[in-house]
């Protein structure tokens, strides 16, 4: 019933189309960039696993005391 009211004011007002097209638009960037975001993320995440796997930890702490030492002169 409410779906047969809103197609017959589709149909007699234009302009009502045209910003229910504009939202469909605006909704579908929205999922866009919601799935971006996630993709990024997965990405990062499969990244650090792979660091984590290769032994890569030890080289990146030992890095960053280095230039921490460094920094306030003591290294």
């Amino acid at each position: 019933m409410f779906g047969d009211i809103c197609n017959k004011s589709l149909v007699h007002n234009n302009k009502t189309i045209k910003s229910i097209r504009l939202w469909q638009v605006q909704d579908m960037k929205r999922n866009l960039i919601h799935y971006r975001g996630l993709l990024l993320l997965l990405t990062g995440v499969v990244m650090m696993v792979m660091g984590i796997y290769r032994g890569e930890v030890t080289v990146v702490f030992s890095k960053a005391i280095n230039i921490c030492l460094e920094c306030i002169g003591i290294g």
